[in-house]
């Protein structure tokens, strides 16, 4: 990861030795409709390495040593559903609670809805009473988890707060691996036995 200081760039090896990347740039304003279809390759190869052109890190060289820009479109957050189920249909995952892709947790939520799905499809006498027994351990979760993306998907910050992310990252980031957040939000353990 590299918080810069106009952008967020994020990027790992894959296991043949190409990079994925991706570039978080934050607008004050949603880009007009169609205006960034009409943005090219070359001209966002460019914009892109001029806005990390200044940061320690390898975004700027990553970017161009790539073979090819994908098209870009401004991130949304899906409003929540005021209901996930209606007689014997029910949505999960993304359907009903698409977190931000910045920090990609939208598989790992979905792969413990079906989970929990499966669990109280096996111990609740309808699908009915299933769908709502699962909504109800769900929602606050994901909707926990939706938000706190929400909030952190703006990752440039300003100078000032560039220098205090910068100094207290170091002291927070193992404190947040270790403690109740990590567990709240990576912890979650599905019981089968009960």
């Amino acid at each position: 990861m590299v918080f810069g200081k106009r952008a967020f760039f994020g990027y790992v090896p894959a296991p043949d030795g190409e990079v994925w990347w991706f570039a978080n740039v934050p607008r004050p304003q949603e880009p007009a409709r169609g205006e960034l279809e009409g943005t090219g390759p070359g001209e966002w190869r460019s914009r892109l390495t001029e806005l990390f052109a200044a940061d320690a890190g390898p975004a700027a060289a990553l970017i161009l040593a790539s073979q090819e820009i994908t098209p870009t479109s401004p991130m949304h957050s899906m409003p929540a559903l005021p209901a996930w189920r209606r007689g014997q249909m029910i949505v999960i995952g993304d359907a009903a609670h698409a977190p931000s892709p910045t920090l990609g947790r939208g598989a790992s939520l979905s792969i413990e809805d079906a989970a929990e799905l499966a669990k109280v499809l096996r111990d609740q006498p309808t699908i009915e009473g299933a769908f709502a027994a699962y909504e109800a351990l769900r929602r606050p979760r994901v909707e926990r988890i939706v938000k706190q993306d929400a909030r952190i998907n703006n990752k440039a910050a300003g100078p000032a707060g560039r220098i205090l992310r910068d100094l207290l990252m170091p002291l927070i980031l193992p404190r947040l691996a270790n403690g109740e957040q990590s567990r709240q939000t990576y912890g979650h353990h599905i019981d089968w036995a009960a």
